[in-house]
């Protein structure tokens, strides 16, 4: 949504950005560094919190959001709000937002929770699970357009009321190259420098079934010029830790999250982005991971569930190799073919390809301008008939 809100910003929108930021010390902060304004307000725990704390908190995001940042927005008039799921649970500030200031609404919808969730085995059909479709289907109701990343989340929708408000929206991100640094510093300071890592970068979590990476490090622990790094928090970062902790897995660092601009940087020092998602999930997100891997020109060795759209784009493509999640020995001869420097420089040409093709931020921006375009035409019509109708 940054790179999203810096496009829009850069072709004369007047942009404000709305983020929930749970270590913000006071209720509300205005940033206006940026070319677009960033409101931050303040919630609970969310990431590193328990499952139930983070349910409680998330499902408080619509009424926090409002109560601490009312005094910036009410100053403001808006032509079109754009929101972003997950959270689902945006859906009833937005519905207020669209009635007070008569605005259009364009949801950028990334994972169909919570039956992803239920898939994965994280939730059960329970209390718990109906109280969330009912904010899922709220954000559904309040959108007037909503944007899904494959065409198999359009699918999705086929049966549903919602259907005529679907379309393919891609993931995206800015294109210009990500270059390492000359002094490698990171890969130099966790002792890399003379390995092929496989980097993992994202959620740490149970969707994104890190046992499957786990199997493959032990099945490469011999290998001395091999490593792997995952960065980033979630449920199961506890758990990996004490498989290290525990030498049961001798070739895995685990890092915590750091600042986009730093990601960027580091990611872009090491060799192969990894993907991994849960076999049993039925949702086909292509995740938010591969970008960052693409802008950085890194081949791609993914394991995903079965249907994804991304075994068709990587190998269309050439941009990396992938395998479906179950099939262990075709996910391990992959890594194997990637640790040859020159398989990798002949990939990196390709990633970079598909990235400017398919997951441009340009790319979106047009599309969602020209649609907010033609919402905001059929709101002011149907304004104006109101209002002659009075």
């Amino acid at each position: 949504m940054h790179e999203l809100a810096g496009e829009l910003a850069s072709r004369g929108q007047v942009v404000t950005l709305l983020a929930p930021s749970p270590d913000l010390k006071t209720p509300c902060v205005v940033q206006q560094t940026r070319p677009f304004k960033v409101v931050r307000y303040r919630t609970g725990s969310i990431k590193s919190a328990p499952l139930y704390v983070r349910a409680i908190n998330e499902m408080l995001l619509s009424a926090t959001a409002w109560w601490r940042t009312r005094a910036v927005l009410d100053k403001e008039g808006y032509d079109l709000a754009i929101f972003y799921s997950p959270s689902i649970f945006f859906g009833p500030l937005i519905a207020f937002l669209k009635r007070r200031c008569h605005l259009p609404t364009y949801l950028v919808l990334r994972d169909i929770f919570p039956d992803w969730a239920v898939q994965a085995g994280v939730l059960r059909r329970g209390p718990a699970y109906f109280i969330f479709k009912l904010f899922e289907r709220l954000q559904y109701v309040v959108a007037d357009r909503i944007g899904v990343e494959t065409k198999g989340s359009v699918e999705y929708f086929r049966n549903s009321a919602q259907f005529s408000k679907v379309e393919l929206l891609r993931n995206w991100t800015c294109t210009n190259l990500i270059r390492p640094p000359v002094d490698r510093s990171f890969r130099c300071k966790l002792g890399l420098e003379h390995k092929t890592v496989f980097l993992y970068g994202g959620n740490i979590g149970v969707a994104q079934d890190m046992d499957n990476i786990v199997r493959l490090a032990r099945r490469m622990e011999e290998m001395s010029d091999v490593h792997f790094l995952l960065i980033g928090a979630g449920s199961e970062v506890g758990r990996l830790k004490t498989l290290s902790a525990a030498g049961k897995v001798k070739n895995i660092t685990i890092l915590p999250p750091v600042d986009q601009s730093d990601y960027l940087s580091l990611i872009s020092q090491f060799d192969v982005g990894l993907i991994s998602l849960d076999k049993r999930l039925q949702s086909f997100s292509t995740t938010g991971k591969l970008l960052g891997y693409l802008r950085c020109r890194l081949p791609v060795l993914a394991s995903v569930n079965p249907g994804n759209e991304l075994m068709d784009l990587l190998t269309a493509s050439g941009a990396g190799l992938c395998s479906w999640n179950g099939d262990d020995d075709a996910f391990f001869q992959n890594a194997l073919c990637l640790r040859s420097p020159s398989v990798r420089r002949e990939i990196a040409d390709r990633s970079r390809a598909l990235l400017e093709v398919e997951f441009s931020v340009q790319a979106a921006a047009d599309r969602i301008l020209r649609i907010g375009s033609a919402l905001a035409n059929v709101h002011l019509e149907s304004s104006v008939n109101a209002r002659a109708g009075n």
